[in-house]
């Protein structure tokens, strides 16, 4: 049964843009449930292991999005539970969900990444771990010591998808309530940045503390190899501000 008095959030942004980091801490808060990719191919990120692999929900959810989230995802929750979201990226959007969320009046959280330069980096780096979460220490060593390439052709491509995407869902859910987040501001000062999404959300404050490590601690410019050559590209166009470390 759909536990109709739990204020519903969704977050919707792109990969390797601080979205699993905003989820960790989101969810440590004891009047919240957040879940991950509830929409993700591979999977669903939900805390339940045997749910998540079970091919039969899968089938389920793939073909019944909205009866999925109404009769798996959002049922009854202890009584502290106050707020219930989970995350969307860009590249699991169908319209049936967004007409859902929409109509529903769910509370949007749209995650933004200002340098894409250094999403696409992260991005890339990930697939070579073919890792995207739950660093270790070990992990973080590893993932800080990998250079890359970078294809300006590729790059390009994912700059011109990502901002698409972002206009698409500002104009989608002007009407409803929109918070739009950035990582960088997570970053440089967590406690203020968190604040106001509880205040959005309506939950009493709760200073929030995350499990995940930062994980890039290198210059951009010591990571790409072909930095210079990539620089020279760009240095022209709107996107030469993501070459700033």
């Amino acid at each position: 049964m759909v536990n109709f008095k739990m204020q519903k959030f969704v977050i919707i942004t792109s990969g390797r843009s601080g979205s699993y980091h905003l989820v960790d801490l989101l969810s440590s808060h004891k009047n919240i449930v957040c879940f991950g990719e509830l929409f993700n191919k591979r999977g669903i990120g939900f805390w339940d292991e045997k749910l998540n692999s079970s091919e039969e929900i899968l089938l389920f959810r793939n073909k019944n999005p909205i009866k999925f989230l109404n009769k798996v995802i959002l049922r009854d929750y202890p009584k502290e539970k106050e707020i219930f979201g989970f995350k969307l990226l860009y590249s699991q959007i169908q319209k049936p969900i967004l007409k859902y969320l929409k109509k529903k009046k769910w509370k949007v959280i749209h995650l933004k990444r200002r340098n894409l330069l250094k999403q696409f980096i992260s991005n890339k780096k990930a697939i070579v771990m073919n890792k995207w979460s739950d660093y270790n220490n070990d992990d973080i060593q590893i993932y800080n010591k990998i250079k890359i390439n970078v294809n300006s052709t590729q790059f390009l491509k994912k700059c011109k998808s990502i901002l698409k995407s972002q206009k698409k869902i500002d104009k989608i859910f002007k009407s409803n309530q929109l918070m739009e987040v950035f990582y960088e501001n997570l970053c440089i000062d967590s406690e203020t940045e968190m604040r106001k999404i509880q205040e959005f959300l309506e939950v009493k404050y709760k200073k929030l503390k995350p499990k995940q490590k930062k994980i890039n601690k290198v210059k951009i410019s010591e990571t790409i190899l072909n930095y210079t050559e990539l620089k020279k590209q760009f240095i022209k166009t709107k996107y030469n501000i993501f070459f700033e470390d």
